[in-house]
């Protein structure tokens, strides 16, 4: 299932890299994930919506209008895989 593949890439990415520095770990050259990364519209930042920004990046899916503003979450100006990234982050702790 693509979706569960993209999750399992989306995860993979978010784990904290192990550092050369006695073990500490390094952070992602990323800002902050901007409040209201809500793309699904459930007054949540979960992992369903790094999903669904993962799945528009990628083409499987083709995000509303309403839904474009609230994936861009660094706030580039376009929605990519960073901004999935980014929710991930946030969602397991590291953002």
């Amino acid at each position: 299932m693509m979706s569960a593949a993209i999750l399992a890439v989306l995860l993979f990415l978010a784990a904290p890299l192990a550092g050369t520095n006695g073990g500490a770990h390094a952070q992602p050259p990323y800002p902050p994930a901007q409040a209201g990364c809500d793309v699904n519209g459930d007054s949540q930042e979960t992992i369903q919506d790094a999903l669904l920004i993962a799945q528009q990046v990628v083409g499987l899916i083709s995000l509303d209008d309403a839904s474009q503003d609230p994936a861009d979450c660094n706030g580039s100006g376009d929605v990519s895989i960073s901004d999935a990234l980014l929710v991930a982050q946030k969602v397991v702790g590291l953002a």
